[in-house]
């Protein structure tokens, strides 16, 4: 779960953002769990949900310890739903950064200012002899 919240982290960068967005992912798979019922009163499709729901296999694994009735089945099937999440997590970025770099380059190049005849970047400085604004190409080239 930390890997997932680590990614939405990444991709939102602020604080009170991420918290709600945090919220919004965690809330669902809290209620789609064990930890509040037990998963056989759900309704079909939740119950579906439920068992491939880290959340919940990590709650029963929890709660099986906790009451000295755990099996190694539970542990493990928390450990492998823990690892498969973290796997799907990491791997989606990889992937899309991996698609994104097989575009060809002349793709993803910034068109040139029309301002500087092809010459990238526009840097707008105060023009003192009148007022307004000079343009003119920018110091770091392209940068």
């Amino acid at each position: 779960m930390s890997a997932l919240f680590g990614l939405i982290g990444d991709r939102l960068r602020r604080p009170d953002v991420v918290q709600f967005a945090g919220m919004m992912v965690m809330m669902p798979l809290m209620f789609v769990s064990s930890a509040f019922a037990p998963i056989e009163t759900m309704p079909g499709w939740m119950q579906a949900m439920a068992t491939v729901n880290p959340v919940a296999h990590a709650t029963d694994a929890l709660r099986g310890h906790v009451l000295g009735t755990a099996t190694a089945g539970d542990t493990a099937a928390a450990l492998v739903a823990a690892i498969g999440l973290w796997a799907v997590v990491t791997a989606v970025p990889v992937l899309i950064r991996l698609l994104r770099s097989a575009r060809p380059a002349e793709r993803r190049t910034r068109p040139a200012h029309p301002a500087t005849g092809g010459a990238g970047r526009v840097w707008c400085v105060p023009s003192w002899s009148g007022g307004g604004h000079s343009s003119r190409p920018y110091p770091g080239g392209e940068g």
